[in-house]
This record gives C-alpha cells, structure tokens and sequence, in this order.
C-alpha cells in the first residue's frame, strides 16, 4: 500500500496533478519494497520528521503556494499501508476524481463529507479528512492486500484471509459468488457473500460492515441462507467438501468427531430450542473456540432419547442415534468471544 501513496507522492512531489498520470502508472509502483519507498520520499523533497510505533512518517511544505504534504508509511503482517496527506482540497478532488473513474467500488449514497472506502481487487483506499489546529488535512489511507493463490487454498481456516467481497472477487472471480442476505431469524439479518453457490464448495462469508461488505464475522460451511431454509436442494448437492484444519467435515459421523476430539463431545438434544447445536463447555482436542458445530440426525425422531436437555456424543451413541455433523463455522481469532451461535 505504501506504494500506492509513494505513487501519489511521486506525482505530487513534482507537482503533477495525479489526474495528469493513469492509475495504472501509480499502482504499479505499489510493489516497492518500504526502502526503495523512503528512499524515494526523500529524493523528492519529503523530510521524514519522527517515527511512530505504528510507522514512519514524512513531511512537505511548499512555501510558494502555503501547501502542506505529508506521508505515514505502516506495516501490517499481511498488508502494506500509507497515509497521504495534503492541504490542497483542489488535489485531494481530483485523487477522488481519478479513483472513482478507474473501477473502484464503493457505497453509492456515501457522505461526501465523511470517510468513504474505494476497493478494486486488492486495494483500499479511503478517504477523509481532520484538522490539526486551524489546518484542514484531506487525507487518503491506501492499502494493499497480499492475498493467497486458489491453489494454496487447503483448509476451511485459509478463507479467513479473505476480509472482504472485493478480495473474494480478486481471488475467485466475479461469476463465483454473489451478494445475498443471511437470516439469524425470520426478523434478523446481516448482508453476506455467498462464494460458489448451489455446489458443494459453497462457503457463506458473514460481515460486521454490511455497506462495504467486509470485515469477516465468521463463515459458514455446509449452512442455509435462512434458518428454517428445507435441506433437499442440498441433498441433491451432497456434503460440502471444504474441511477444516481441525478435520472437521460436513456429513462427519458423531462417532468420528469424539475420536477427534478424545472426548465425548456436547450439544443439546433433539428437544431443546437449540437441537443440534454444540453445549457450553466442550473440552478435547478441537479448539470449540473457533468452531461452531451444528449436528443433524437421521432416525432421532424413531427413537425413544433422553429428555435431558443437552446429551453427551457418548450417551447419543449408546442411544444408536445417527447423529451427523451437517454445518460448522469458523470465525476469526478475534471475533471467537463474541460467537453466541449462528443460527
């Protein structure tokens, strides 16, 4: 991400309006390394004037026409970013300008006013501004994304790498995946993507920001749009093939899930408002905090069960019920607290 910014101090270094330059051209500058970045900065003119703990910063002032720029370079795991800054509102339009006419999206009926988030495949940029005393910065924060390959792609836990629609899309492709909504209940609901829909790869990716559509809440395997949603177009579909790392599958027999675990697995019985889905306090070898399990079972309503409200895997099997694992999800390592079940 840096780079992109780098780019747009490169043309506003030498006062060349970034629309006299394609985006192309800039963009492609986004792959220079944090040296090479800095290195650049400085030729043109930028003074770098403090380091921070969340990165570097550089400024420029042009006393002929009274403006301000600077540049904040940050580092992230799996990102880039860089913070530009200018006080020429003239500038900060035309970067707008110049970003909307070159393929990002971003919310239709944004305030113009407010911060507005650009995406296109791996970028972000947004927009906004701030005062600072008397002075008004426009500033756009840009980031880029350095997202997997298809073919690295092995286990359910590898699409959590994917934080938005937009990177989905990069990634997979347009035509893969569509945007749809996700019913907790029949009055609840949250916008979601649906990647590769009515096959057995299927994978329905939840999001806390609903207008950009990111911001992973968690995403669900093997599950339906809507809760009360009748499971024979999925019978004809069969189990969905996305595994987790933790050897969780769909259509997984509840014998072989306590094997896995090396315990007795938890959930509450078919007469519980929550039939079939995991109890409170399952310990083992799976890590129930960053999945959620949702059983079904085959011949449940021929068998005389337990009235217990929540049954252990070992009671289940002693009672021959045919219990199976028909959904799970899996949730980012920072959203596991907030988990109370998708339902």
């Amino acid at each position: 991400m840096k780079r992109l910014g780098l780019i747009i101090g490169l043309a506003l270094g030498v006062q060349i309006c970034f629309g006299q330059s394609s985006l192309k051209e800039l963009t492609n500058l986004l792959d220079l390394g944090q040296y090479k970045l800095q290195t650049h900065l400085q030729k043109k003119g930028y003074k770098r004037t403090y380091a921070e703990d969340e990165g570097i910063s550089y400024v420029k002032e042009e006393s002929k026409n009274h403006c301000i720029r600077g540049f904040q370079i940050i580092n992230m795991p799996s990102e880039s970013e860089l913070v530009y800054q200018t006080t020429s509102f003239e500038e900060y339009s035309n970067l707008k300008q110049e970003i909307k006419s070159s393929g990002f999206n971003y919310p239709q009926k944004a305030d113009e006013n407010g911060p507005v988030l650009y995406q296109r495949e791996s970028i972000r940029i947004e927009s906004t501004t701030k005062k600072n005393d008397s002075t008004i910065f426009y500033v756009l924060k840009a980031a880029k994304k350095n997202l997997p390959k298809k073919k690295d792609l092995m286990w359910t836990e590898d699409l959590l790498q994917f934080d938005s629609q937009e990177y989905l899309a990069n990634v997979f492709g347009k035509e893969n995946i569509k945007t749809d909504v996700f019913y907790y209940t029949e009055t609840e609901t949250n916008k979601c993507t649906v990647l590769f829909p009515n096959t057995n790869q299927e994978v329905i990716f939840i999001w806390n920001d609903e207008i950009n559509l990111k911001d992973l809440s968690f995403i669900l395997i093997g599950g339906n749009l809507r809760p009360k949603e009748m499971e024979d177009t999925r019978g004809a579909i069969g189990h969905n093939v996305w595994r987790s790392k933790q050897g969780i599958i769909c259509g997984m027999s509840l014998n072989e899930m306590q094997v896995i675990n090396e315990q007795p697995v938890r959930f509450y019985n078919w007469n519980a408002e929550s039939a079939g889905y995991l109890a409170p306090n399952n310990k083992g070898k799976i890590d129930f905090s960053q999945l959620g399990i949702v059983f079904n079972c085959m011949n449940c309503s021929f068998l005389k069960v337990t009235n217990n409200t929540i049954i252990d895997s070992d009671s289940a099997l002693k009672e021959n019920q045919k219990v199976y694992v028909t959904s799970y999800i899996v949730m980012p390592p920072k959203k596991t607290e907030a988990y109370s079940g998708a339902r």
